[in-house]
């Protein structure tokens, strides 16, 4: 059962893209009084190496104290960043496990499924029962919360809204003998075939990181940081959901009905709802 995969890295591109430096306010155009500042520091803190590669945060000058400032608070974001990527696909996992096509039409050798024929659990509690949600500290969970809150929604939408527009389930249908028609499982197909016209909430990032912008604070008035944060978290999602839904197969999707014609040919039925259609 493959997962989403989810490129971490690109969202610590995507953070460090943003070049915010700390401290805030700091400033560096006075030539004379940032060298005095500098002087007065020790000589080894005067260099500055940076602890996390690519950098969160970026120092206001080139010296140490400056320098573990900034790996300070990008290891803060990092680690709620990490979690929550991660705390994402154990949820999606999760929903995988019970997610099923409902009762769906068999025309012949195709099937068709309109708007809500894809059923699942609402994902914002599994993704919060990630395990190292708990150990996340009470300033670093509402992060958490915004990311969970706001994907689902997301993820909600998609799925109400997706339809199968007549996919090719089941060929053998197309010359069946007299009678009951045999039990069959489909055709594995790919779910992005299943159109759902809010995918964008999924894929498209200013999208995901407006609801996750909303949920952590509904005036929307985010810190540069806090801004940054789940637009790194929106641009990862967009691209893992995306290859996701390209890989993830439809299978196990079983259907029944019978032919009416005394000499066989198509199949008029039904599929059969079961658990396990997500499971490849």
């Amino acid at each position: 059962m493959p997962s989403v995969q989810l490129n971490k890295m690109l969202g610590a591109l995507r953070f460090s893209s943003k070049k915010l430096r700390v401290p805030i306010g700091f400033d560096t155009h006075d030539r004379e009084w940032k060298k005095a500042f500098i002087d007065h520091l020790p000589p080894a803190s005067r260099v500055a190496v940076p602890k996390l590669v690519p950098q969160w945060f970026w120092p206001a000058l080139p010296v140490k104290p400056h320098q573990d400032m900034a790996d300070t608070l990008g290891q803060y974001y990092k680690d709620i960043h990490d979690t929550a990527c991660d705390a994402v696909v154990y949820g999606i996992d999760m929903w995988r496990l019970r997610a099923m096509f409902g009762t769906m039409t068999i025309a012949a050798a195709v099937v068709a499924g309109p708007p809500g024929c894809l059923r699942g659990p609402k994902i914002e509690g599994l993704i919060k029962q990630y395990p190292k949600y708990a150990s996340m500290t009470p300033r670093q969970k509402p992060y958490l919360d915004a990311v969970a809150k706001g994907v689902s929604k997301a993820f909600g939408a998609w799925q109400k809204a997706v339809t199968v527009p007549g996919l090719l389930f089941f060929p053998s249908y197309l010359m069946q003998p007299p009678g009951t028609a045999i039990p069959t499982p489909n055709v594995p197909q790919k779910l992005i075939a299943c159109l759902s016209p809010a995918i964008v909430g999924l894929v498209i990032p200013n999208v995901s990181k407006e609801l996750m912008s909303l949920a952590f604070d509904p005036t929307n008035k985010l810190s540069e940081a806090d801004s940054a944060f789940f637009e790194a978290i929106s641009t990862v999602l967009s691209l893992g959901f995306v290859q996701w839904m390209s890989n993830q197969t439809v299978l196990s999707v079983v259907g029944s009905g019978a032919v009416a014609s005394p000499t066989g040919g198509p199949v008029a039925g039904v599929t059969m709802p079961t658990p396990g259609h997500l499971l490849a």
